[in-house]
């Protein structure tokens, strides 16, 4: 563990512990809670960039957790009419926030529902209530300002450095004849990293803004580098073909550090075109590499022009598709099978029978029994399976020592610091049996500061046990959402992601062009190969791997040659109606499509026809060999 590590937690730490102290000073020991799930959501949602619509959003969180605070007031008045209220009021919240491909963000929103069930209120402390809760709303948005506003600029440029040395890696350990596996890890998880911060600040969860649409095109044209590079790894005398990219990442990588000009990037780029069009080249690698140096160039050129404060200019150039609308995608996972109504209806249906028990048997520390019931219901049954033994076994191993400690430790103050130190310590934890330990330790320690260390202990085993039956039951029986479920799924969204590229490009001969659509459709091809990567982990490694793969190559061409397409006003309907026919599902004969293409590859001496031919093999070949639509 490294020294600024520790230094990072220990300040975070902290900072967290004193926002909750003045939270609880200033809207009293009752709303305590409410500060730690809003420091909870203010630190959960600075991984999403929030910052384009700053009025929208904050109110969006000004009437949840309004709504919140209410609803959980009245379900305090009366258990019976608790029962529908809570149902409704936890599918609410976990469908809305649960998404397919984001990460959800319904955690600290669930829990601050919870936390307000365990400590109700009378009525004349409502009003300070919802204060609290309105002032989280607007502390959540505050961060994100503060944080996030230039986040695209300057963890983006970080990350685009990083591609670019983890490309000249792999360009080395090519010529070396190595593994390259450990620098393609890196490429993707960094690609991944900067298309989520690009999709995360669109407007209106479409429109991207204008900086966002060039550095899109700068990270596919590095992870267009880094697939062509797989591909002369084949090729043993291909090296002169490595040494022009090296020298050519190398620039970018010193332009995006800003020690070198780009008018440096300019005058070797521009000797390309004329070093491979004396070679009248066919290789389809070497047609590739050059088209793609010479749209790095051009998306460069492209921010280079851009003004600082132009950057989150959004141009609506076309209306937002019915497929994109919020709405559309509330309502087609408005369904039984399908991932968030499943999780949404799971988790509401274990808490309310949850509470309906704590209330019924007025059971003081029953509050353990829907905090367990929440924790163990995931949205995938295998998580959700394994975090069930885990949870138990963490209790317990948390109880003991709880016990131990204040058995020995009787003195107040020193039982507060052993507290202290847990929740320090549960910091530096990321395995969820090892949190779960000290988070044992806090709670029944907090809970046993002026009580019966033994009798509590006792009661919060029970009510864990007693929760995670509940949870169990639940996620066997009531709409199970296994991995396989949702790697099913994600194929099938996938391949309809693909044919909606595809529809794209044959909309192109109709003079349509919906830049904004092929860049979210993109966007959407790379969360959800990451999701399914994800998912993978949890089953047998790299299983589906390279089904993610030739996927990633396959969105990659198709939106190169897009972009190709409208940006050289090129007349292509012969291919056009070849895609037409994939896209319509229509039987066709592809292979012989290809030898055509060959072809006429062969016959074009101009290099910019030669490229749009060679893409359009790529993407055939793929289609053919991989059955992907």
């Amino acid at each position: 563990m490294n020294k600024k590590l520790i230094i990072s937690k220990t300040i975070l730490f902290i900072l967290i512990v004193s926002f909750i102290i003045a939270f609880k000073a200033t809207f009293g020991a009752e709303n305590t809670l409410i500060g730690v799930t809003t420091v909870t959501a203010m630190l959960m949602l600075l991984e999403r960039d929030l910052t384009l619509s700053p009025i929208k959003n904050t109110v969006f969180f000004i009437i949840l957790n309004l709504f919140i605070g209410i609803t959980a007031y009245l379900s305090n008045l009366n258990m019976y009419l608790a029962v529908p209220l809570n149902f409704l009021v936890l599918f609410i919240i976990n469908y809305l926030l649960c998404y397919n491909l984001k990460k959800p963000i319904y955690l600290p929103f669930s829990l601050q529902y919870l936390f307000i069930l365990a400590t109700p209120i009378t009525i004349d402390k409502l009003p300070m209530r919802l204060t609290s809760l309105l002032c989280g709303a607007i502390f959540i948005m505050l961060l994100q300002l503060i944080f996030n506003k230039n986040k695209l600029y300057t963890k983006g440029t970080k990350i685009l450095i990083e591609i670019t040395s983890n490309l000249l890696n792999k360009i080395n350990l090519i010529k070396t004849r190595e593994n390259t596996s450990i620098s393609d890890n890196n490429i993707r998880c960094n690609l991944i990293n900067f298309q989520k911060l690009i999709y995360e600040k669109r407007e209106e969860n479409f429109y991207l803004t204008e900086e966002g649409r060039i550095k899109l095109n700068l990270s596919i044209g590095l992870e267009k580098l880094s697939l062509l590079l797989d591909k002369v790894n084949f090729y043993k005398d291909k090296n002169y073909i490595l040494d022009d990219m090296y020298v050519f990442i190398t620039h970018i990588k010193g332009y995006l550090e800003k020690t070198e000009d780009i008018n440096t990037l300019n005058n070797l780029i521009n000797e390309f075109p004329y070093k491979y069009e004396q070679k009248n080249i066919e290789d389809l690698i070497e047609l590739q590499i050059l088209n793609t140096i010479k749209f790095l160039q051009e998306s460069f050129e492209e921010l280079k022009s851009l003004q600082k404060n132009e950057y989150n200019i959004v141009k609506r150039l076309e209306n937002i598709p019915e497929k994109f609308k919020d709405t559309s995608f509330t309502i087609s996972d408005f369904k039984k099978n399908s991932f968030r109504f499943s999780y949404a209806f799971r988790v509401a249906l274990g808490i309310t029978i949850g509470a309906f028990i704590m209330d019924f048997f007025h059971l003081s520390e029953g509050r353990w029994i829907i905090y367990t019931v929440f924790s163990l219901i995931n949205p995938l049954y295998e998580i959700s399976k394994k975090k069930t033994k885990d949870r138990i076994i963490a209790t317990i191993i948390g109880a003991i020592i709880v016990t131990i400690l204040f058995t020995v430790f009787k003195n107040t103050t020193t039982r507060t610091m052993i507290l202290l130190m847990s929740g320090y310590l549960g910091s530096y934890t990321s395995e969820y049996k090892h949190n779960m330990i000290y988070v044992t330790i806090s709670a029944i320690g907090a809970a046993a500061l002026l009580g019966n260390t033994k009798v509590i202990t006792i009661n919060r085993i029970l009510f864990v046990i007693l929760g995670a039956f509940i949870a169990s039951v639940i996620n066997k029986f009531v709409l199970p959402y296994k991995i396989k479920d949702s790697n099913k799924n994600l194929k099938s969204m996938y391949k309809n992601t693909i044919k909606q590229m595809l529809q794209e490009i044959y909309n192109l001969s109709k003079s349509i062009e919906n830049d904004h659509s092929i860049k979210n459709l993109l966007l959407i091809t790379s969360l959800i190969e990451d999701k399914l990567r994800l998912n993978n982990q949890l089953l047998k490694p790299n299983k589906n791997e390279y089904f993610i793969t030739k996927d990633r190559v396959l969105a990659s061409n198709i939106y190169e040659l897009y972009l190709y397409i409208t940006k050289n006003k090129i007349d292509i309907d012969y291919l056009l109606k070849d895609i037409q026919q994939l896209v319509q599902y229509e039987n066709k004969n592809i292979s012989s499509t290809i030898e055509v293409i060959k072809i006429h590859i062969k016959e074009f001496h101009n290099i910019r026809d030669k490229l749009v031919l060679s893409l359009t093999i790529d993407i055939l070949t793929d289609i053919n060999e991989y059955k992907i639509i």
